[in-house]
C-alpha cells in the first residue's frame, strides 16, 4: 500500500502545478483487542463519583482526557492500509453521547502494529472533531459516532493535506472491540478519506 501511495502522490505532484488535484479513497477500521495504549483519565460530571472505568453514578456524565489508542486501517478488501493513533477527549452526557475532539496520526504501513508510530519518518498529523449519538434498532441500542479529520503530511507527504469523514458503529456503551464484547469481529468503523495537493488555483 505505501509504494502504491508514493507513486500516486508523485503523479499527483507532476500534474498538480497550477491546479489543486485531489485523490480520494476509502476503507474500513478495525479496533484490535489491544488498542489500549494509554487509559488517560476521567472524571464524573453533576455531582456524580465513578462506579467503575469509564463509568459514574447516577446520571452524572463522563468527562475523558488524553486517552491514547491505536488502529488499524484496511482497504475495502481487508488488506491493511496502515496503522493510526488517536488521541480521545470526550464530554460525554450519562448515555455516552455528546463532542469528541483530539489529534491523529496515520502512517500507512503493510502491517498494523503500534511499533510503526513510534518515531516514523513519513506519516500524516492532524485533529478532528465529531459527536456519538444513540438511536435504537428495534429494541437494541446503537452508538454512532461521525468524525471529521483535518490534517497535513510530513516527510515524503509533506505538503498534502489529509482530510477524512470517519463513520464508528458501536453496540455497547463504551467504544471496545467487538473481539472483547462477545459480539462478533470488526471491522467497527468506515472512512471516506481525501488526499489534496494544492495548486495556484
Amino acid at each position: 500500500m505505501k509504494q502504491l501511495l508514493v507513486l500516486m502522490l508523485a503523479l499527483m505532484s507532476v500534474t498538480a502545478y497550477g491546479q489543486t488535484q485531489r485523490t480520494d479513497f476509502e476503507g474500513v477500521e478495525d479496533f484490535p483487542p489491544d488498542m489500549l495504549l494509554a487509559m488517560g483519565s476521567f472524571e464524573c460530571t453533576h455531582g456524580g463519583y465513578p462506579t467503575g472505568l469509564y463509568e459514574c453514578s447516577d446520571d452524572s456524565g463522563i468527562h475523558i482526557r488524553d486517552l491514547e489508542a491505536y488502529t488499524c486501517l484496511l482497504t475495502p478488501e481487508m488488506e491493511v492500509m496502515g496503522t493510526a493513533w488517536v488521541n480521545l477527549n470526550a464530554n460525554w452526557d450519562a448515555q455516552y453521547t455528546g463532542p469528541v475532539y483530539g489529534n491523529w496520526i496515520v502512517v500507512f504501513s503493510e502491517v498494523c502494529d503500534p511499533s510503526v508510530l513510534e518515531n516514523p519518518d513519513d506519516y500524516f498529523a492532524g485533529t478532528y472533531t465529531g459527536k456519538r449519538r444513540l438511536v435504537m434498532e428495534g429494541s437494541d441500542p446503537v452508538w454512532i459516532g461521525k468524525w471529521k479529520l483535518d490534517g497535513w503530511g510530513v516527510g515524503m507527504y509533506e505538503g498534502v493535506q489529509f482530510k477524512s469523514r470517519n463513520t464508528y458503529e458501536m453496540y455497547t456503551a463504551l467504544p471496545l472491540p467487538f473481539e472483547l464484547t462477545g459480539i462478533g469481529t470488526g471491522p467497527e468503523g468506515s472512512f471516506e478519506a481525501q488526499l489534496i495537493i494544492h495548486g495556484s488555483d
